[in-house]
């Protein structure tokens, strides 16, 4: 089969993609649209990704939740392993190439695979310049960005669209790339967000109603909300979000929330990478007020709270 090829611009870097899959593309192309920053930046580098989708040959009956990476010190090169093998990529850092092999089971996965083959991958070679991905909300107010940080599903879309609708404007749902500029700055993910039926319910004011669904589905934000969605946003404060019952939320001591970020970033990677992505997220912590923040339901008062910390912008709750 001939060979296929597409270009994808994130953030200000190309990425050429050439597959043996037709699915492959569009499965790229449904998870990863990023917001255009006006006027274009120049290019700043680019990678190559290259997927070679196969047949079964391993796992017919079924794929195993099971993922393993190793450092390959000969290559300085990244390995990676998901699905007990299903799919295996390398990441070449000399050669700016991401290299994998893809069981045709495995495109089920569909947004999870595109995490797996290219957000990751993009993650670890853009570190090289000194951008550091972040699981993360990013929504900005007044000039001034707040970032809500939190393992997926511990509701940083909910929060996202809550405050989207309280007048707040959208750098991201879920995923950001963190630099320094004078300062600390998060650079948005994908504007297409993952959204659960539960969350779709809860908005469907502004979304329309939705059709019963299990697992995600993807909405166009910029289309939901026009005018609203910005390229990137300067950070003023960080919270560590959780859902409970009683609203709480509490100011974190700069190493509590170092640690607390430790399982939101990419750390196992090439060795220099790992030191330098440890060392920028301690600067962060100690340069950016952090809060715990345990939410409810009650968006107005989360609107209150939040718009008088990034007012004060010093961190200190009044």
């Amino acid at each position: 089969m001939k060979r296929l090829q597409k270009n994808y611009r994130i953030l200000d870097f190309t990425i050429f993609v050439t597959t043996n899959s037709r699915d492959l593309i569009e499965i790229l192309d449904e998870n990863f649209l990023y917001p255009e920053a006006r006027p274009l930046p120049a290019i700043r580098g680019w990678f190559s990704l290259e997927v070679d989708v196969v047949s079964n040959l391993e796992h017919v009956r079924g794929l195993v939740d099971e993922f393993h990476y190793s450092y390959d010190h000969t290559q300085d090169a990244l390995l990676l392993s998901y699905l007990d093998g299903a799919i295996r990529v390398e990441i070449s850092y000399p050669n700016r190439k991401i290299t994998a092999r893809v069981e045709k089971i495995a495109l089920h996965y569909r947004a999870a695979l595109g995490n797996w083959l290219l957000t990751i991958p993009f993650a670890e070679l853009v570190k090289e310049y000194k951008f550091y991905f972040m699981h993360s909300a990013a929504l900005e107010k007044d000039n001034r960005t707040l970032l809500l940080a939190g393992k997926s599903g511990r509701g940083k879309t909910t929060l996202a669209l809550a405050l989207l609708k309280m007048g707040w404007r959208y750098i991201s749902d879920d995923e950001i790339y963190l630099y320094e500029e004078q300062g600390f700055w998060a650079r948005g993910g994908p504007i297409r967000a993952k959204v659960t039926c539960k969350t779709w319910e809860m908005f469907q004011d502004i979304l329309g109603e939705p059709e019963r669904y299990r697992g995600k589905r993807l909405i166009d934000l910029e289309a939901a909300f026009p005018d609203k969605v910005l390229e990137r946003g300067k950070v003023a404060t960080l919270c560590i979000i959780k859902p409970e019952e009683t609203f709480r939320i509490e100011k974190l001591k700069s190493i509590e929330a170092v640690k607390e970020l430790f399982s939101l970033a990419f750390l196992n990677s090439h060795p220099d990478y790992t030191r330098e992505n440890f060392e920028f997220l301690a600067n962060f912590c100690y340069s950016i007020p952090c809060y715990r923040l345990n939410f409810t339901t009650d968006f107005e008062e989360l609107d209150r709270w939040l718009t008088e910390i990034i007012r004060v912008n010093s961190g200190a709750l009044k």
